[in-house]
């Protein structure tokens, strides 16, 4: 019974195909590829792109959410937030320049730029009162302004990817959007779509 929920699981993911009287196959081409699907940090993500992964700087605010983000809450524009501002490097390149907007009412103790663990799901865990449960994910293309391109050292105008995440809590409550900007060398995703 194990045995067969954990085929079932790898390939939902997409990592096997299974058909009667054919067999089971690994799809090697996914096991290679990053994928959103799963609830990884970014830093694990660099790592398994095959870089070294670091986090050059972190940096924490208070203050209130932007119109589009306190939507995002669900508090229709408003909303104490939470802002955690971290820059992560791939083999010493900046790759990913990552703002976390946390829900203030949701944090249970100070946050302290030193104490935040390299895991927006890792931090839910120690300083939010609940854990993030599943996280709904948008790739937009975009392009980058002159801060964007400042912090990871690219020309403004260059294209990048923005991913904005949404993480909910097991109510499926949103408590935390984060706005991420991806330079595409160090990351690329992919998305399995299965036929049936």
């Amino acid at each position: 019974m194990t045995i067969r929920e954990a085929l079932r699981s790898l390939e939902e993911e997409g990592l096997i195909t299974r058909r009667r009287g054919i067999g089971t196959r690994v799809n090697l081409h996914v096991a290679k590829s990053i994928s959103l699907n799963r609830v990884v940090g970014f830093f694990d993500l660099i790592q398994e792109a095959g870089y070294e992964a670091e986090i050059a700087w972190t940096a924490v605010s208070d203050g209130r959410a932007l119109p589009d983000i306190g939507r995002r809450l669900g508090r229709d524009g408003e909303g104490s937030i939470v802002a955690i501002e971290r820059l992560f490097l791939a083999d010493g390149e900046a790759a990913l320049h990552v703002v976390e907007n946390v829900l203030a009412e949701t944090v249970t103790q100070p946050v302290d730029a030193a104490a935040v663990s390299n895991s927006i799901f890792s931090f839910a865990e120690a300083f939010c009162r609940a854990p993030i449960d599943h996280t709904v994910v948008e790739i937009i293309p975009t392009k980058a302004t002159d801060t964007i391109a400042k912090h990871l050292k690219v020309d403004v105008g260059e294209p990048l990817l923005r991913l904005i995440e949404t993480h909910y809590d097991v109510t499926g409550d949103p408590f935390i959007v984060s706005v991420i900007h991806v330079v595409d060398e160090f990351l690329r995703f992919t998305v399995v779509r299965r036929r049936y």
